[in-house]
């Protein structure tokens, strides 16, 4: 590439690093008045300071070249400084050099930073290890990485930019190492770092080097070859950066700085979506132009990396019009690859498709006119052209014509330059020859995963496993079960789900030798169960030995898979059979626990014993189950527990044990995190209102005695408890009313109930609960009192049916009430206006409710026309 291009571009580095270094000029350039210093007098440093702002760094190293070796750091600072802000490449490039080889001498130093007791000095440590690596990025790799965007990775010395961004990296770590107990520092000792007037530099050094870092990171990810080892770490531990910088910072420059790295490690990591999504909260932000104009280029680059080429050039465009604007100077470097990356995009488009093919020839043509265009601006840009049009070089021959051995070569050719996608047709082509191997079919899946085509990539990893042996059936099956994994990712889907299980099983099993094995054998139950394929996860957990470092997460998923299962039943018909299964594996699991992990198990979380009793006890003191004794005994390690308590509570009642019952609600109520009691106290009344419901249908008996006589005096002390102001307190009246009512004292429900209607008018169920009450005290009531309770009663229905919307929001409320206001309307004679109201009914409604109101309101027209003329 042409080396004229430097001094043409508009240092890329630096527009990447501008926010996270910018405590480099406003920190150090004016040491705090009261910063301990006994190396310099206050008027040496404000001399220093003086000096560096008029650029004269020389008398700099004049006043303290023959001095002790603890001042050469304000060297290299001042040269440094001053460099970077320099415009003439030459002069920017020598004084720059000059504060690298002043740093250097200081670096032996600087390796024993951390071990300085005096807070001041590991501070300035600090900050001359960050402004070292600082350097080195802006100055030393900036060539490269400007090489690397101009060329789109075709042509830059990687062996070089990656040591120089190592040499970075490993002086960010140690300016982490020193600034972390000093980050802590502020946490214990807040009240010493504010004397010393270190609070905010700390914060603001320890968050630039996290940012600069970060951006260090990335770089390596993105210039390592695909496959390379650590690549995968190097975006991780850049995206974890930029992540907390973008969340924890309260200057929002860096944090945009902070979302267009996320975006950048994103795409590099083949998350081109969530890539996308972090660079447009940029671009839609209040962001200055540059810093969009910085967001859109991120952004074309990653729609290019997925293969979305006209959403690309959209973007291209987009990119292009923010150069009118008179605040976008900062980002001329971007303005200037614009059309590069327009044609660039014709070509990687035309190396998508079919070798030759007419589409192929025609988006290759049209790159190919853009590149000329390009190049007659003269200057570095035709060296730069050549470099992509080099690239687009393929064979001349047509895949059909070629033979087994020619697209083999071929392929493997492109491999080998990293140009998976012009392998992909080709490699398309040999695996449908019979010729072909699995190891082709093993080459197709890695290029397919290159270009992020993960389902056709995992396809034919398969197919290469299926078909191969020995290494290539390993490899195969390693890469398939990768693929899977990270489809699930990004696609959380149930077929993804199964595809992913079925995959790991195979790795597991058939492959045991593998490092993921282990691995596999427990993700395949975890799949399984996230797919909510409950019996097929459980075969999976069981399959998951002892000397599987996931043996407790597999039993577990063995019992949460069970007590799913039990839930599924019920949706259909009660099992009491399995909610008792799903509780003894809850139970052995808690057994299991307690006694101790397997040598090389993984620790599992402190809470888990916990949680397995809970679990088991509550399955155990199902109603369908009922084995309270059990239950009680798994939660008499847990006495202060709140979710054991309201099991212990309940268990009690249903022994009988009211004295013990009492207790425990005792113990719910004196809780004095009101917030903490509250939830599993409702928890408690929810159970009430349930066990209500399931007797309201039967007949007044003993158990339905007791349980209103357990039940009321508990209902009582929570209400009391709650007190009438607050919200919860209606719920508590309204599991009242069900109780009475379930226990035939209908009299003493209705006046529960009544009070809820005051309460809250509105609340059609509270309207409902009250008509219905006083329906049925009137089918009892001597003759002279009834015709007022069916008028009262009447009037509730008639309340309910003046919402207009009742019919859609509560349809069976809505015919009820509509079937015993028409009742009343017979009642008083009125059956002519009762048959036309449900012709009408029926008109537009034919089904009338469904059952039972259609039979109802059929029978009632009947009745109706039975009885004669209606009143007038």
């Amino acid at each position: 590439m042409n080396p004229a291009v430097t001094s043409t571009r508009c240092v890329r580095v630096a527009v990447v690093a501008v926010v996270a270094t910018s405590f480099f000029t406003d920190v150090h350039a004016r040491p705090p008045e009261n910063e301990q210093d006994d190396r310099l007098t206050a008027d040496e440093r404000h001399l220093i300071g003086d000096l560096t702002r008029r650029q004269m760094p020389e008398l700099v190293e004049t006043l303290l070249a023959g001095r002790s070796e603890s001042l050469q750091p304000y060297i290299a600072r001042a040269y440094g400084q001053v460099g970077l802000s320099l415009l003439d490449p030459a002069l920017r490039s020598a004084f720059c050099e000059k504060s690298l080889e002043w740093f250097r001498r200081c670096l032996p130093a600087l390796d024993n930073a951390s071990r300085l007791s005096d807070e001041v000095q590991r501070v300035e440590s600090a900050e001359w290890l960050v402004e070292y690596a600082d350097l080195v990025v802006r100055h030393e790799c900036a060539t490269d990485l400007d090489n690397y965007e101009l060329t789109s990775g075709l042509d830059f010395n990687r062996a070089r930019l990656t040591d120089r961004l190592r040499e970075a990296g490993k002086r960010y770590g140690q300016a982490d190492d020193v600034l972390r107990p000093l980050v802590m520092g502020l946490r214990t000792q807040e009240e010493k770092y504010l004397l010393l007037g270190l609070t905010e530099r700390i914060e603001r050094l320890a968050e630039g080097r996290m940012l600069s870092a970060a951006w260090v990171e990335v770089y390596l990810g993105m210039v390592s070859e695909p496959s390379a080892p650590g690549r995968g770490a190097h975006l991780a531990d850049a995206l974890a950066g930029f992540d907390q910088v973008a969340r924890d910072s309260r200057d929002k420059d860096r944090k945009y700085n902070a979302l267009i790295g996320a975006g950048v490690a994103l795409r590099e990591s083949g998350r081109a979506n969530e890539a996308a999504s972090s660079l447009e909260r940029v671009i839609v932000s209040t962001a200055d132009t540059s810093v969009v104009a910085r967001a859109r280029y991120e952004k074309v680059r990653t729609l290019l990396a997925s293969g979305q080429f006209d959403a690309a050039r959209d973007e291209i465009k987009a990119l292009s019009a923010l150069s009118r604007f008179p605040d976008a100077v900062g980002a001329t470097f971007y303005f200037r690859l614009a059309p590069l990356l327009e044609a660039h995009s014709y070509a990687l488009q035309s190396a998508a498709r079919v070798e030759n093919s007419p589409e192929m020839l025609r988006l290759r043509e049209t790159a190919m006119e853009k590149f000329a265009t390009i190049a007659k601006q003269g200057g570095p840009w035709p060296g730069i052209v050549e470099t992509y049009l080099s690239n687009l070089s393929g064979p001349t021959k047509s895949l059909t014509q070629m033979s087994v051995e020619e697209l083999r070569t071929s392929a493997l050719r492109w491999m080998a330059k990293s140009k998976y996608a012009e392998a992909v047709p080709i490699l398309s082509e040999l695996t449908s020859r019979k010729q072909s191997t699995a190891e082709d079919s093993l080459n197709l899946g890695v290029c397919l995963f290159q270009i992020q085509k993960l389902a056709d990539a995992a396809a034919h990893f398969e197919k290469a496993e299926i078909a191969g042996s020995g290494d290539v059936s390993d490899r195969a099956a390693e890469y398939a079960y990768r693929c899977r994994k990270k489809l699930v990712q990004d696609t959380k889907n149930r077929e993804s789900l199964r595809a992913l299980a079925r995959t790991a099983l195979r790795l597991a099993s058939l492959h045991g030798s593998n490092s993921l094995a282990a691995e596999a054998a427990y993700a395949a139950g975890v799949a399984f169960q996230e797919a909510g394929d409950y019996a097929e996860a459980r075969k999976a957990y069981l399959e998951v030995g002892q000397d599987n470092p996931k043996y407790w997460w597999a039993r577990r998923g063995i019992a949460e898979c069970l007590s799913a299962d039990s839930e599924l039943v019920t949706l259909h018909r009660e099992n009491a059979a399995s909610r008792r299964d799903a509780a003894m594996e809850w139970a052995r699991l808690v057994e299991g626990l307690s006694a101790g992990k397997p040598v090389g198990i993984e620790a599992v979380p402190s809470s888990w014993v916990t949680e397995a009793r809970l679990q088991a006890a509550a399955l155990f003191a199902h109603d369908r189950v009922g084995d309270y004794p059990k239950a009680l005994e798994l939660l008499r390690e847990l006495p202060e527990n709140l979710d054991a308590r309201v099991i212990r509570l309940r268990c009690h009642r249903m022994v009988g044990d009211m004295a013990a019952a009492s207790n425990e609600l005792n113990g719910l109520l004196n809780e004095r995190d009101r917030a903490k009691s509250a939830p599993a106290i409702m928890g408690m009344i929810a159970d009430i209102q349930r066990q209500a419901a399931k007797f309201s249908a039967s007949a007044r008996s003993s158990d339905v005695e007791k349980f209103a006589a357990q039940a009321l005096p508990i209902l009582e002390k929570v209400g009391a408890w709650l007190g009438e102001e607050r919200q919860e307190y209606n719920t508590i009246r309204s599991v009242r009313v069900s109780v009475l009512r379930a226990a035939g004292r209908a009299s003493e429900a209705l006046e529960d109930a009544e009070k809820l209607v005051v309460a809250e008018p509105d609340n059609g169920n509270r309207l409902q609960m009250a008509a219905l009450l006083l329906e049925q005290i009137a089918q009892t009531a001597a003759p002279s009192e009834r015709s007022a309770l069916f008028n009262r009663a009447e009037a509730y229905w008639a309340r309910l049916l003046e919402d207009p919307t009742l019919r859609d929001i509560a349809p069976q409320i809505y015919w009820e009430a509509r079937y015993q206001w028409l009742l009343h309307q017979v009642r008083h004679g009125k059956a002519a206006d009762v048959i036309k109201a449900i012709e009408a009914e029926r008109a537009w409604f034919p089904e009338l409710g469904g059952p039972p109101w259609q039979g109802k309101l059929v029978e009632l027209m009947e009745t109706a026309r039975s009885s004669g003329v209606s009143k007038p």
